[in-house]
């Protein structure tokens, strides 16, 4: 399986075929920042399988977005936290 993560102001969405896309569904389509910590399997996946260290932020980056937070906010805001908490600095790192 290949991860394809380009970050940057909606870059990533339009970087697959458009007639693939079409075809199937856009589960093929690259995500949107918001979407990144979304439920997508394939996502899910690479995390519990590649990343268990990042399984921690991913659940709570999950829920904020859901609540409308920002995936850079919310990362920041990780980061600043895990002065106080190092194993958040951890996390904050796999992800």
């Amino acid at each position: 399986m290949t991860l394809l993560v380009i970050l940057g102001a909606g870059a990533s969405y339009d970087a697959c075929d458009p007639d693939v896309v079409a075809r199937a569904s856009d589960a093929w389509r690259p995500p949107l920042a918001s979407e990144l910590f979304g439920g997508r399997q394939s996502f899910v996946e690479v995390i519990r399988e590649q990343l268990p260290r990042a399984i921690p932020a991913a659940i709570h980056l999950r829920q904020r977005l859901k609540e409308g937070a920002s995936v850079e906010e919310e990362l920041a805001a990780m980061i600043d936290r895990s002065a106080a908490y190092p194993p958040g600095a951890v996390e904050v790192a796999a992800i």
